[in-house]
């Protein structure tokens, strides 16, 4: 499984974003996952997770017209910076 990692310079944020293996017997999706931890003021931990699932019939393949590569392009700079909030 192809992955990346990284910190932001002088700060407390880590981050990973990778592909989820398609399961051949379970669900027919893909996912690319987006995950994000920082400390608080607290010590303790947050972690935010940005995901997007793409369905298929019969055979992962059917995605390939999903541009992986500028998709993460365009997110991961936003992702990485900015604030997560649930509404």
């Amino acid at each position: 499984m192809a992955y990346a990692w990284g910190a932001l310079q002088c700060s407390n944020v880590w981050y990973v974003d990778f592909l989820t293996p398609p399961s051949p017997k379970k669900s027919k999706v893909l996912e690319w996952d987006f995950f994000r931890a920082e400390t608080n003021a607290a010590g303790g931990i947050v972690v935010y997770q940005y995901a997007e699932r793409r369905a298929y019939k019969k055979s992962y393949k059917e995605l390939d017209a999903w541009d992986i590569k500028a998709l993460r392009k365009q997110m991961i700079p936003i992702l990485r910076t900015n604030e997560f909030m649930i509404q």
